[in-house]
């Protein structure tokens, strides 16, 4: 009967045992539960706010849009421009006007009748004298023409002694350079020599040319020292047009 008694305790309390030891196992497998639900919830979380955060921050992409029409063909693009900046263009700088005098052969003409050219070689204002200019010329013989009296051997008006000044004055074949004027293109004003019996080269006549043997000569204008260009012209010779004024 002991024995029966005894056998009983020891079945209770093994039951009870288990049954406090799955008590606690139920527990611990809610608890379990319950923390990954949170862990879930807040990793959700936060990897949304991470994506969100991640979008801001991309840059955003032009828009283009395509529309459709009714016959079935594709739209071009619209596509959003940048404006392009304007360029601002720099004047480039020009030459200081009269620091440059004219060309070797820029101003070439006919002279006496054709028979001899002339060329204008200095056209530039007098140091210490503003308002005048100094025009420098030179004569020469134009080519296969010997000192234009070919004509003259042909007559039979002139004497052997054709080839002198008189003859030449007589055939037109001269130029008074002291009767050389300039003219302003823009106001028409003329412009005449100065002191022409000392600042001024005299007479040229076609004999005193000779092949390979230029003839200088020079006059000195009364041009305001306003004036830039001018239109020359030397007396029995084509006109000059045009011609810069030096100041060096």
């Amino acid at each position: 009967m002991r024995k029966h008694n005894s056998s009983n305790r020891r079945g209770q309390h093994a039951v009870k045992n288990v049954s406090v030891g799955g008590n606690l196992s139920i527990g611990n497998i809610i608890q379990t539960i319950h923390s990954n639900s949170v862990v879930a919830i807040l990793t959700t979380l936060v990897s949304l706010g991470s994506g969100f955060l991640i979008y801001q921050l991309l840059p955003k992409q032009p828009v283009t849009a395509q529309g459709n029409n009714q016959s079935g063909e594709s739209n071009s693009p619209l596509i959003i421009e940048t404006p392009t900046p304007s360029i601002i263009e720099t004047p480039t700088p020009q030459t200081e006007a009269g620091k440059v005098g004219i060309e070797p052969g820029q101003f070439v003409g006919s002279a006496l009748k054709n028979k001899a050219q002339v060329e204008l070689t200095a056209v530039k204002r007098i140091p210490g004298e503003p308002d005048k200019v100094s025009v420098e010329m030179r004569f020469t013989l134009n080519t296969g023409d010997d000192n234009g009296t070919s004509d003259l051997r042909n007559s039979n008006s002139y004497p052997p002694s054709f080839h002198s000044p008189r003859v030449d004055a007589s055939m037109g074949f001269t130029t008074d350079i002291g009767f050389t004027t300039a003219r302003n293109r823009i106001t028409n004003e003329t412009y005449k020599a100065v002191d022409t019996d000392k600042r001024a080269s005299p007479r040229v006549f076609l004999s005193a040319i000779h092949e390979g043997q230029p003839v200088e000569g020079y006059v000195v204008l009364d041009v305001p020292s306003r004036v830039k260009a001018i239109d020359i012209y030397i007396p029995n010779a084509s006109p000059f047009k045009n011609v810069p004024i030096s100041n060096v």
